[in-house]
């Protein structure tokens, strides 16, 4: 990596490797998430929420569900954040775009993410027409979320995966990677058991979903890394869940525990190699604008 530069591990200071501090964002992050499970526990039993009710919200089938989904990953983003900076005494901004908060690089994200996904969609489509391998678009596959006209569902669509994209990188990609690269004191090292973490918390048996999570963990900690902020990783990542939720059959578009065939892994690498070539691109005309 001679020569490479990250400038979203500017702010890290030497303060930041104390593990009192850690400890302490630690200890705080699961008090707040103590309490905020027992207080959703008594609430599901005060208003009789049954088991089918949390499988029906887990499946993301329900304008509900999304905006359930969505509150709870962001919440949780917000609760970690607070964690970092009562712990270390730094700014939210340093855990999230030390350089202030660029939209444009939001919506290149996004823009990047939609030919990408819908091409892998489209494959995955003609993988299942042409070999019947269950890809999610076999001849029993559900109906198609963003044909159906439901303009409830695709405006909470629309916000719940905004929140769980925001919320999901401001844990992985932000808080967890800066720590991280201040005790590896390396960025590879890091973004690799970032990326790790953020697959195995989905808890998806499958190993095939679970290296290509591995690699989205890779590719968006990578544009943070070299952009100097979430905000790019952040579009890639609503971009991504927003299609999959709209163009995958209703219920199967984060479901785990499938068995997804090997193929899928070099359309997620395909994918990968585009969002990086946009990022390198990105940084190198960061780096011109600086110093002209």
């Amino acid at each position: 990596m001679t020569g490479l530069t990250f400038p979203f591990l500017t702010p890290l200071r030497d303060s930041d490797r104390n593990l009192a501090r850690a400890a302490g964002c630690g200890g705080i992050f699961l008090l707040v998430a103590v309490v905020a499970f027992i207080g959703l526990t008594v609430a599901g039993l005060v208003l009789g929420v049954s088991p089918e009710s949390l499988e029906a919200i887990q499946t993301l089938d329900s304008p509900v569900a999304l905006l359930v989904v969505g509150g709870m990953l962001a919440g949780l983003g917000a609760v970690v954040l607070v964690s970092a900076r009562l712990a270390f005494g730094r700014p939210f901004a340093s855990f999230l775009w030390p350089q202030g908060f660029r939209g444009m690089h939001l919506l290149a994200g996004i823009a990047v993410a939609v030919p990408v996904v819908v091409a892998a969609v489209v494959v995955a489509a003609l993988i299942a027409l042409v070999t019947g391998q269950d890809t999610g678009f076999g001849a029993d596959a559900g109906p198609i979320p963003l044909l159906q006209g439901d303009f409830a569902y695709l405006g909470a669509a629309v916000a719940g995966m905004a929140l769980v994209a925001l919320g999901e990188e401001a844990i992985f990609r932000g808080v967890l990677l800066q720590l991280l690269a201040a005790w590896f004191r390396r960025a590879l090292p890091a973004l690799v058991l970032a990326a790790i973490l953020f697959s195995a918390v989905h808890g998806d048996p499958d190993p095939v979903a679970f290296a290509m999570r591995v690699i989205m963990g890779l590719t968006w900690g990578w544009a943070t890394l070299r952009l100097g902020g979430i905000e790019f990783a952040a579009g890639l990542h609503f971009g991504n869940n927003l299609l999959l939720i709209l163009m995958i059959p209703a219920g199967e578009a984060l479901q785990t525990g499938r068995e997804l065939p090997v193929s899928a892994l070099a359309a997620q690498l395909a994918s990968a190699a585009v969002a990086i070539t946009a990022v390198e691109l990105m940084a190198r005309r960061q780096r011109r604008n600086a110093a002209g």
